[in-house]
């Protein structure tokens, strides 16, 4: 009779007569902070928590242990409660278990996996090119890839597939983007600048874009600029050009505009004074845009023409305005 009750007292770890008999092991759990995410990775460091308690009536919690794989030996830690640091990426597996005071022993848990990616995915673009110059409408093909070490790429996003022809129906400066996130949610953003242009081609008198340029020979410098041409006050300054994309097709739709400045000399400086601002219309009868710049009312001096073609490209243009003869 005694050793039944004996029996049953080990079996719930009960106290007969005085004896504390225990024989359950403990129980320990884990936690992991942050959590990871939907597709089991962390791409931060990691708290690994883990907490042990005993049965009621029991001998009490002596040890944690636990060890890290790969190549982590165990370590014991005194108490209920053991914290893990992992702070490296890699995937780690943890095995970990309790002791009691009475020296039974926890069978080792062994599910715990952490993954920890702590680097972006790589981004290559190799075209479109940083600062290129592409021509309006030229075909030019996307060309990038990216790619993850550690978790793998997840998703990407870009302007334009890889393969496919980027944007150059639109003159001007444009952004091309490509993103990519890891299964961890590192994330790589690449943006590179570009400019689409027109094939712009001077349609005045010597290949130069006004009606009156001086000989090759007689253009000496005027300051920062040479003197491109020379007019009487009160004679029109004829601009005219052709815009053309990568296909040689005249181009009519663009939005190119003329400012003029009168150039002011002050102690080796140049100061510029802004009389005009005016948009160059096109003409569909010749295929050219072109405008006529009254000079009646400009007094002699230097101006310059700063021609802007509605892409990002300018082109400045230095002339003098000298005075009628019967002044």
């Amino acid at each position: 009779m005694v050793r039944l009750m004996l029996m049953i007292a080990g079996v719930l770890g009960l106290s007969l007569l005085g004896w504390a008999v225990d024989n359950v092991p403990p129980t320990s759990t884990a936690t992991v902070a942050p959590a990871p995410n939907a597709n089991g990775w962390n791409n931060t460091g990691v708290t690994v928590t883990i907490t042990a308690s005993d049965n009621p009536g029991g001998s009490g919690v002596q040890k944690i242990y636990y060890k890290l794989e790969p190549d982590g030996g165990v370590v014991e830690v005194n108490g209920t409660l053991a914290q893990v640091q992992i702070n490296q990426e890699g995937i780690y597996t943890l095995e970990f278990w309790a002791e009691d005071n009475n020296g039974n022993v926890e069978t080792p848990h062994n599910s715990v996996e952490i993954k920890i990616d702590l680097t972006p995915p790589v981004v290559f673009v190799e075209s479109p090119e940083e600062g290129a110059e592409y021509h309006l409408r030229q075909p030019v093909e996307a060309q990038w890839f990216a790619f993850d070490t550690v978790s793998g790429v997840d998703a990407t996003e870009a302007s334009t597939l890889s393969g496919e022809k980027i944007l150059t129906e639109e003159p001007g400066f444009h952004v091309f983007v490509v993103r990519a996130r890891d299964k961890a949610g590192n994330e790589t953003v690449v943006e590179v600048n570009y400019q689409v242009v027109y094939k712009i081609i001077p349609a005045g008198a010597q290949g130069t874009f006004v009606d009156n340029p001086l000989p090759p020979e007689a253009r000496t410098p005027k300051g920062k600029l040479p003197l491109l041409a020379r007019y009487i006050q009160g004679q029109l300054i004829e601009i005219a050009f052709v815009l053309k994309d990568y296909f040689d097709e005249i181009y009519p739709d663009g939005v190119p505009t003329l400012t003029v400045t009168e150039v002011k000399f002050e102690g080796g400086r140049e100061r510029h004074v802004i009389w005009s601002w005016l948009t160059i219309p096109y003409d569909p009868d010749e295929g050219v845009y072109r405008i006529y710049y009254p000079t009646a009312e400009r007094k002699p001096g230097i101006y310059d023409l700063w021609l802007g073609f509605g892409d990002g490209t300018h082109v400045r243009i230095r002339v003098e305005v000298v005075p009628r003869a019967e002044d």
